[in-house]
């Protein structure tokens, strides 16, 4: 049976001080599965070629300062590769006190962005840049708390994600 990928509808993209941003439309509860998202592994080595440096520095001189593909860019549990996320999680900015987390499921290629906190209404979606290169979500309490065991890359995602939808149901 396929599985259907989570997606909260109490997320939206709006234009925001650092161009784009995902803010709640809903109140959403600590430990409340946000996104579910496929990532596209791209070889780390790509972003500093200089003939991808090169046309970066035309293109915006052309069009001026646009994001690229470095400011998108996210860790892969892997040497020498980082991906690209799907979905909102793509344009989900930084804070050093953010109030979600995430995780790569290398065998599936799926990113989970997970409540760490609760999160009002109206409130930016944000996640921290500087532990990302952790490769986990930051351990939270819940009934569906992760441990340094429950975070390796062989975690059974299917009886997560049944976890997780009985939560719902």
């Amino acid at each position: 049976m396929a599985k259907t990928l989570i997606r909260s509808p109490k997320l939206e993209i709006r234009t925001c001080d650092k161009r784009y941003g995902v803010f709640t439309n809903a109140p959403i509860e600590k430990n409340e599965v946000l996104e579910e998202a496929i990532v596209i592994p791209i070889p780390t080595s790509t972003i500093k070629l200089p003939s991808y440096i090169k046309e970066v520095s035309l293109m915006k001189k052309k069009i001026g300062d646009v994001a690229t593909l470095e400011d998108y860019w996210f860790g892969f549990p892997e040497a020498g590769v980082g991906c690209l996320p799907s979905g909102f999680l793509f344009v989900c900015n930084h804070s050093s006190e953010a109030n979600t987390g995430w995780r790569i499921n290398k065998s599936t290629y799926i990113i989970t962005l997970t409540a760490i906190k609760d999160i009002k209404e109206d409130e930016e979606i944000t996640h921290d840049y500087g532990h990302a290169a952790d490769f986990q979500m930051k351990p939270y309490v819940g009934s569906l708390q992760f441990t340094e065991e429950k975070c390796r890359d062989d975690i059974d995602v299917d009886s997560l994600m049944s976890k997780i939808k009985n939560r719902y149901n």
